[in-house]
């Protein structure tokens, strides 16, 4: 067994990547590092965050991640990151392809889906998948937040890495070879 690390930071988004991180990622993280710092960049100001990614390099490791949005790439979505971050290096940066609700979709179960209405069949795969998708699923008798929170109650992580390649790439990097 790998030595436990002392620390990471990790970097999120949004209120979404802050509740996926908090159901799915941060149990998994917990096993490779003693401490782990959760922070959300996207309504905060660029200094403030470079500030936290500086102290991420000096006292541990740095995971930074961020949808793949209107880009090309991998490599173009980590480009246009450094272009707002230069310290950051390319192995912290985590690319979620599309939005991070394609890694909720893609850990379906059969109970969720049952909930839902859907079949697991319709999604075999959710690299394409974008939030507008995710959310014209939702019942509407049930709000966003408990739709959301259904997905993390039954989430199939077997299942959600064979369903999506950048969650799976994520894991193996980050939880799995770690």
């Amino acid at each position: 067994m790998k030595a436990m690390r002392e620390r990471a930071y990790i970097l999120l988004e949004g209120d979404n990547d802050i509740r996926f991180y908090s159901s799915i990622l941060y149990p998994l993280l917990s096993m490779k590092y003693r401490i782990i710092h959760p922070w959300r960049y996207q309504k905060v100001k660029k200094e403030i965050t470079s500030k936290f990614i500086d102290t991420a390099h000096s006292e541990g490791t740095c995971l930074f991640l961020h949808d793949f949005d209107n880009v090309r790439c991998f490599r173009e979505a980590k480009s246009v990151l450094r272009k707002t971050w230069i310290q950051l290096l390319d192995e912290e940066i985590h690319v979620v392809v599309i939005e991070i609700e394609s890694w909720y979709l893609a850990g379906l179960s059969p109970r969720s889906a049952a909930k839902i209405g859907i079949s697991e069949e319709d999604f075999p795969q959710t690299n394409d998948v974008t939030k507008g998708v995710f959310l014209s699923l939702k019942p509407t008798n049930m709000t966003e937040t408990e739709y959301y929170q259904l997905f993390l109650l039954h989430f199939d992580l077997v299942k959600a890495r064979q369903r999506n390649r950048s969650l799976d790439r994520f894991l193996r990097q980050c939880i799995d070879n770690a």
